[in-house]
């Protein structure tokens, strides 16, 4: 890991200030860059939050808006982000267990714990399996959850993700996204579709070939010559569940 994304809500001036220096000197310390945004309150900071956030920093005490309202929406966007509350008040440490965040850091702060928790932040990204994949679109940055993917299709020029009930297209090669997908779990089915295979309902026969019926009711084409190992495919992910 070489870089790490981090916003900060925080309304007091002094105290953003103070935690950016610190997390520059840690990304010093650490040799990582940060790329640190502050927002002064609530609806400046979701309006602005996205999916590439790796860390985010959240004042309980906002003026404008409560810090289990501004969690609540962070982890319906992105269940996955490191949350870290910050206050001066002990009495409100028990809200972080709510909304799952990794620690609660009590103003003022301390060099020390901040880049103990940059490190935290690094080991488990570098230790754990990352559930999701980076996709660029519309002048954004969109964490794109493997378990939510249901298939990708090439269209023309185009590839389109069909993603949580959404379309978005994207340029880039079939291909490229074939080794990316972890397997078993996504099956490229022909020339033109990849598959995430837990969505599969049932495989259709046709005259010439094969079609699969996933459980949003689309059908996504199966070359020929591909039933037999796609049907060993879908085993063997029915046997890693």
């Amino acid at each position: 890991m070489s870089e790490i994304i981090i916003s900060i809500c925080e309304d007091n001036q002094q105290d953003a200030d103070q935690l950016i220096r610190y997390l520059n000197q840690a990304g010093t310390d650490l040799n990582v860059t940060v790329h640190i945004t502050h927002y002064p309150d609530g609806v400046s900071f979701l309006n602005h939050f996205n999916s590439a956030v790796g860390i985010v920093f959240l004042d309980v005490n906002l003026p404008d808006m409560s810090g289990g309202d501004i969690a609540a929406e962070i982890r319906r966007r992105d269940p996955q982000v490191y949350l870290v509350f910050i206050s001066q008040y002990t009495e409100t440490i028990s809200i972080g267990y709510e909304f799952e965040a990794k620690n609660y850091l009590l103003k003022p702060f301390h060099y020390h714990s901040i880049c103990a928790e940059l490190q935290r932040y690094i080991r488990i990204e570098n230790t754990m399996p990352k559930p999701y994949f980076l996709l660029g679109h519309k002048d954004a940055v969109q964490k794109v959850y493997y378990s939510k993917l249901y298939y990708i299709e090439k269209q023309n020029r185009k590839l389109v993700f069909h993603y949580d009930g959404q379309t978005f297209a994207h340029t880039g090669n079939l291909s490229d996204y074939e080794q990316l997908l972890p397997q078993p779990m996504f099956y490229r089915s022909c020339n033109s579709h990849i598959v995430n295979l837990q969505f599969v309902s049932t495989l259709i026969p046709d005259i010439n070939r094969y079609s699969i019926k996933l459980v949003t009711g689309e059908i996504i084409p199966l070359s020929r010559d591909r039933k037999k190992d796609f049907l060993h495919q879908l085993q063997n992910l029915g046997d890693k569940l």
